[in-house]
C-alpha cells in the first residue's frame, strides 16, 4: 500500500485524463538528493491517472480531384463542419487530400507545394480546425 498522502495537486486538461501527483510522506522530507541541483526533487511524488475520456474520430474518404486545390479544399471545409456536427474531436483526412492524389509529375513542381499551402492557409482561416483536431493530407 501507498504511504500515506500529505497533499494532492490535481491538474486537469481538456479531453485528457486527470493527472493527480500526491506527495508521500517520509522522515526526511522526500529524497535530498536533487535538492543540490536546479532540477525539481520528485522522488517523494507517486502518480496516478485516472480513466481518460473517450474521443470521437472522423475518417473522411472525400472525392478529391488531382489539382483542384479550391473544390478539394471546400470539400475538406464540408468534412470538417460535418465532424463538428457529430461532435467529433479529431479528423483524419487521406493522404494528399489537398492536392488530390494523382498529381504525378506535378510533385516535382514548386507551384504544387505552394498551392497546398494556400490551400492549408484558407482551411485554416476559415476555420476548419476551430474546436476539432484535422489531419490534412498534402506532400
Amino acid at each position: 500500500s501507498l504511504p500515506q498522502t500529505s497533499s494532492t495537486m490535481t491538474t486537469t486538461y481538456p479531453s485528457s485524463p486527470t493527472r493527480q501527483f500526491h506527495r508521500q510522506s517520509s522522515a526526511t522530507g522526500g529524497g535530498g538528493a536533487a535538492a543540490s541541483s536546479n532540477k525539481p526533487d520528485i522522488s517523494s511524488y507517486a502518480y496516478t491517472r485516472t480513466p481518460s475520456n473517450l474521443i470521437t474520430l472522423a475518417t473522411c474518404n472525400l472525392n478529391q480531384w488531382a489539382l483542384d486545390f479550391d473544390g478539394n479544399a471546400t470539400r475538406i471545409l464540408t468534412s470538417c463542419q460535418i465532424a463538428k456536427d457529430q461532435h467529433a474531436t479529431y479528423r483524419l483526412g487521406p493522404e494528399l487530400e489537398l492536392c488530390g492524389y494523382g498529381c504525378e509529375d506535378h510533385f516535382l513542381e514548386q507551384d504544387t507545394f505552394d498551392h497546398c499551402w494556400e490551400s492549408l492557409v484558407r482551411l485554416l482561416d476559415e476555420g476548419a480546425s476551430d474546436g476539432l483536431v484535422c489531419d490534412f493530407g498534402m506532400p
